[in-house]
């Protein structure tokens, strides 16, 4: 019964698995907590190079893809069933380029003798009582406060969040970062993506206060902000602030269409940085 509700589950998300028999699914929480093939897809299309480490790896679906494009990935979870359940199915999968660690992602960068071209984050979004969060720094594992080290680590790191955290505190948290993007599906947003640069902070820091809105003057009707032809704006999610999908960029890039995607690129100079996200 496990069985099937979690293919049900990934039916949408990942059809080929879905459909495969020899694949073994896991709970059916970890199936959709996992990417899409087609966000995976798209992330895999950002990294190149010898080696990366996906220090979250759950159900495996960004690992598979990674591996097609870098030359070794490894895979680190702490659920060591988990772990189990992917090893097995990268098997059968016929991916062969791809190192199982059981094994908590802090502990793993401690110890580990290499360096990465890329190291892949995707820190888990709930607590133990299962509240949702906000912030980036409530995130586990604590991607701020482990900064440093994954930028010693590595020349590139890649950090996904959900769209329910705030993107302005989480570009301040981080202290600087080279780009971002705004993943959304079925005009819907699923995943923010974040390459934290070489300026990053070092240390957690406070926030800085932001500006008071500017103030429509009384008796003069607020004039609609121009779109480019063909525009289509972002639906919004009930889960995700409206400030989070839709006014909050600095630079954004022409908005690109990948694997089925609408994806807005920006490259935020220092905080604080409004993005405005909008796909058209």
């Amino acid at each position: 019964m496990r069985q099937i509700q979690a293919r049900q589950k990934a039916r949408t998300k990942l059809p080929e698995w879905a459909d495969n028999p020899d694949l073994i699914f896991p709970p059916a929480l970890s199936v959709e907590q996992a990417s899409s093939a087609r966000t995976a897809a798209f992330k895999a299309g950002l990294v190149e190079g010898e080696r990366l480490a996906d220090l979250t790896g759950g159900f495996g679906a960004d690992t598979a893809h990674f591996a097609a494009r870098m030359g070794h990935v490894d895979y680190v979870e702490r659920d060591p069933k988990l772990a189990a359940i992917v090893n097995y199915n990268l098997a059968q999968l016929g991916i062969c380029n791809v190192t199982v660690h059981a094994a908590d992602a802090v502990a793993f960068l401690k110890s580990t003798p290499h360096h990465y071209d890329w190291l892949y984050l995707d820190p888990a979004r709930r607590d133990t009582a299962a509240r949702k969060i906000f912030l980036l720094h409530d995130c586990e594992p604590d991607v701020v406060k482990l900064l440093p080290l994954l930028l010693h680590k590595a020349d590139k790191v890649l950090l996904k969040t959900s769209p329910m955290l705030d993107i302005e505190h989480a570009v301040q948290g981080l202290g600087h970062v080279r780009r971002l993007w705004v993943l959304a599906l079925d005009n819907e947003v699923k995943e923010v993506l974040y390459e934290p640069g070489p300026g990053a902070r070092r240390r957690p820091g406070a926030l800085r206060p932001q500006p008071a809105p500017r103030r429509q003057p009384a008796g003069i009707p607020a004039q609609p902000r121009p779109r480019g032809p063909g525009h289509t704006p972002l639906r919004r999610s009930p889960a995700v602030p409206l400030r989070t999908q839709r006014r909050r960029a600095q630079s954004w890039c022409v908005s690109q269409h990948r694997h089925g995607l609408r994806v807005a690129q920006a490259t935020p100079a220092q905080p604080p940085v409004h993005v405005r996200c909008a796909a058209g």
